[in-house]
């Protein structure tokens, strides 16, 4: 299990997902507990379920479950995989849009070759007129 910076934003969601606390306010709750678990020196790896808890108690909601709560926020690994929508950072959504990125890459790279061939010819054309003309002339 990798750690990583702190996961406020993915404690804010889970803490409206799971908890029902609304949106703004969860992320005003996550924002004061990262904060002041930086304040006091914690890392994302040492979680303080009871500094959670008092964050969310300032606004009237008890959270249960705190420790698992803050593991899951506070895991890359598991903060990754817990976003479904497409677009977002879980490694399936990534993958897919790297392969339609790739998709896209070959596509676009067969038009500019094709172009490139285009005025390749062109190119030729032109100069096989010009010589021609050029050899009416003499």
């Amino acid at each position: 299990m990798r750690r990583g910076p702190p996961g406020g934003f993915t404690l804010a969601n889970r803490l409206t997902l799971t908890h029902g606390i609304p949106w703004r306010t969860a992320q005003i709750i996550a924002g004061r507990y990262v904060r002041q678990a930086v304040d006091s020196g914690l890392r994302p790896g040492e979680p303080d379920a009871a500094l959670l808890r008092s964050c969310a108690a300032e606004f009237d909601y008890d959270i249960d479950a705190a420790d698992d709560l803050l593991s899951e926020a506070f895991d890359v690994d598991r903060g990754l995989r817990a976003k479904l929508s497409e677009g977002s950072t879980h490694p399936d959504r990534v993958r897919e849009l790297l392969a339609a990125q790739q998709t896209e890459l070959a596509t676009l790279g067969a038009a500019w070759t094709r172009r490139a061939d285009h005025r390749a010819d062109a190119a030729r054309r032109r100069d096989a007129l010009l010589a021609a003309w050029n050899q009416q002339l003499s």
